[in-house]
């Protein structure tokens, strides 16, 4: 039945790694903090898969997309630009920022990590099925 289908949880559950961050002021937005040194290895990871698998991530594919929208134009737009990147780049993206001083590998790595977060992002307001905002902490070795 298509119905079950869609209340399945995917394969790349988003919401393991997340913690809500109560900000009452903001009506519009639920705010989950993330620390960088396990969401950035586990997106990788998965966009790597994604990139080896050719599959269209489940977890991006937004079913509240406007009526006559492929629902599944987001996710394929993710893993499009996921491809265009070199595998270095997500070589870059896993190690220390203090282990570059390269202004071009720096911001390779910037690149990588930036695609990551978008898709984390997204990932996250596809499974609480509303707007979000992420509060990703300090931690230098992630630093852009």
């Amino acid at each position: 039945m298509d119905l079950l289908k869609s209340f399945r949880k995917p394969k790349w559950f988003v919401l393991k790694y997340a913690k809500v961050e109560k900000r009452p002021a903001d009506r519009v937005y639920k705010w989950y903090a993330f620390e960088p040194g396990v969401i950035y290895p586990a997106t990788v990871k998965r966009i790597r898969e994604v990139i080896d698998s050719g599959e269209i991530p489940e977890e991006l594919i937004d079913n509240r997309a406007m009526p006559g929208v492929d629902p599944r134009s987001v996710a394929m737009a993710y893993a499009s630009q996921a491809k265009q990147l070199p595998n270095a780049f997500w070589e870059y993206a896993l190690q220390d920022r203090g282990d570059f001083e390269d202004p071009i590998v720096i911001a390779i790595r910037a690149e990588a990590l930036t695609l990551a977060r978008r898709w984390f992002t997204q990932a996250l307001s596809v499974a609480v099925g509303q707007a979000v905002g992420v509060h990703i902490l300090k931690d230098e070795r992630y630093r852009l």
